[in-house]
């Protein structure tokens, strides 16, 4: 086992990690943590302003799954809106509370949906200038799956915003 550092995660990369680095294997969420976070350290220039919060694929994960679960409750209608939201996202702010959100200029959101890989990056995130992009290279004409994609990342950013933390931030957030 490898055991390796970085600035909000450690990652311990083990055998079977290695190996499904094979032809025709499928990567798995260790080696997409790894690579993601060895690219802003090691590959990017180094820079003291380098502002990048790079999610574990995890992050993703507990999202989607969270956000799965509460449909059924808010069709219900059982729930104040303080309440969906904390259904929402409650558990998942409480995942990444040590993940810098404000203080960044890119936040990096590795997304896998039906065994394939995507990667979302969210640019100048609470500014005027705000963005995301995402890179999927099965895009196809069907926009449906990406633009769910964003609208949870951009509501999950929204409730992030009004954090007691970010309560005094003004942006498209």
């Amino acid at each position: 086992m490898l055991r390796i550092r970085f600035p909000f995660q450690s990652i311990s990369v083990r055998l079977s990690d290695f190996l499904c680095l094979q032809e025709n294997d499928l990567l798995n969420d260790t080696i997409v943590d790894f690579y993601l976070n060895h690219v802003v350290e090691h590959v990017l220039p180094d820079e003291p302003n380098k502002r990048i919060t790079v999610l574990p694929s995890v992050f993703w994960h507990n999202l989607s799954i969270l956000q799965c679960g509460v449909m059924t409750d808010e069709a219900s209608g059982t729930l104040t809106d303080d309440q969906k939201l904390d259904a929402r996202f409650g558990d998942v702010l409480d995942f990444v509370e040590d993940f810098d959100f404000i203080d960044v200029d890119y936040i990096v959101v590795p997304v896998n949906e039906w065994e394939h890989w995507s990667l979302v990056i969210v640019c100048h995130p609470f500014t005027a200038r705000a963005r995301m992009i995402c890179f999927d290279s099965q895009l196809t004409d069907d926009l449906n799956n990406l633009q769910n994609i964003a609208d949870l990342c951009d509501d999950f950013l929204k409730v992030t915003s009004t954090r007691p933390l970010c309560s005094s931030l003004k942006g498209p957030y």
